[in-house]
């Protein structure tokens, strides 16, 4: 089993390594991203990281990605130009390739439809 391959130093060493990662390159933004793009830019296993994601963050890669994603998403929604995109416009510079998953992991992440969520960014 990983869980007993892996010290707590180690998990939170992998941990910050991905924080570290997804906050400084921002590797979400990029089209297709996947667990073994991550996994290899971190030059951890693949099955590590799957453990240490689900256990530690208590999700899936998916669900994480889209998380940071969301949080992209709503930084832009807040800038001045943001009135030059549409909503798939902006979910689009956040990394996310399709329409209904966006709305998905955004209503997911924030309980409230973009466009409702983008009227409150404009009043």
């Amino acid at each position: 089993m990983i869980a007993y391959q892996l010290t707590q130093e180690k998990r939170d060493q992998i941990l910050m390594a991905i924080r570290d990662h997804f906050e400084l390159e921002r590797p979400y933004l990029k089209h297709g991203y996947s667990l073994r793009n991550l996994a290899d830019e971190l030059n951890i296993t693949y099955t590590y990281l799957s453990y240490i994601i689900n256990r530690e963050y208590g999700m899936n890669f998916n669900d994480l990605v889209n998380k940071y994603r969301i949080a992209h998403m709503q930084k832009l929604m807040g800038e001045p130009d943001a009135s030059l995109y549409t909503l798939e416009g902006l979910a689009h510079r956040s990394g996310f390739n399709s329409r209904s998953t966006f709305y998905r992991a955004f209503y997911k992440s924030t309980g409230r439809m973009p466009s409702a969520y983008a009227r409150t960014m404009q009043a």
